[in-house]
């Protein structure tokens, strides 16, 4: 498997730049995998990239059963000083769709089990509490659930990184209609 990793340096300078961007991959266990560094320049006023690819041998496989996560650490330097830095997480799995079988999930025929979720929390109301909507996705994660369509509207990120957390493959709308 190899991920690649794009990381977008803003320059809102009137002259241009030279950086560092340096990136690194961890395992679901937090281990570093691997990393690499490279510099960029950026002109007056625009938006360069620096690329990366990385090797992850015999990963392992998210799924409701096994929700690995891996994660990316892009961080920028001018002069050895700390600009920026950002981390996301991310899952490795291969979904396909067989006319014969059906949902496949890592090459294993996945029944899809879920509910769909307007985004109010009752009577918390329309703010997204992580604490609930957490607590809510366990609970529905306890009762048998491994899937979460969303109705009307896409969920915050938040919503999105406890899913993947928790083990919930999420159908995520784009827009009502």
């Amino acid at each position: 498997i190899f991920p690649r990793l794009s990381a977008e340096v803003e320059n809102t300078l009137g002259s241009p730049q030279k950086v560092s961007v340096s990136a690194s991959v961890f395992g679901a266990d937090g281990a570093e995998i691997s990393s690499a560094e490279r510099e960029i320049e950026v002109p007056a006023n625009s938006v360069s990239s620096a690329e990366f690819e990385f090797e992850i041998k015999n990963p392992s496989l998210w799924s409701p059963e096994n929700p690995a996560l891996y994660s990316a650490l892009a961080k920028v330097r001018n002069g050895g000083e700390l600009l920026d830095s950002h981390r996301e997480s991310f899952g490795i799995r291969k979904i396909e769709f067989n006319p014969r079988r059906g949902f496949l999930l890592n090459g294993k025929k996945t029944i899809l089990k879920g509910v769909n979720l307007h985004h109010d929390l009752g009577a918390l109301g329309a703010a997204a509490y992580d604490r609930d909507m957490e607590r809510r996705l366990r609970l529905l994660k306890s009762l048998g659930v491994n899937h979460v369509r969303t109705a009307h509207n896409p969920f915050s990120e938040s919503f999105l990184g406890i899913a993947d957390r928790l083990g919930l493959i999420v159908t995520n709308e784009a827009f009502d209609k």
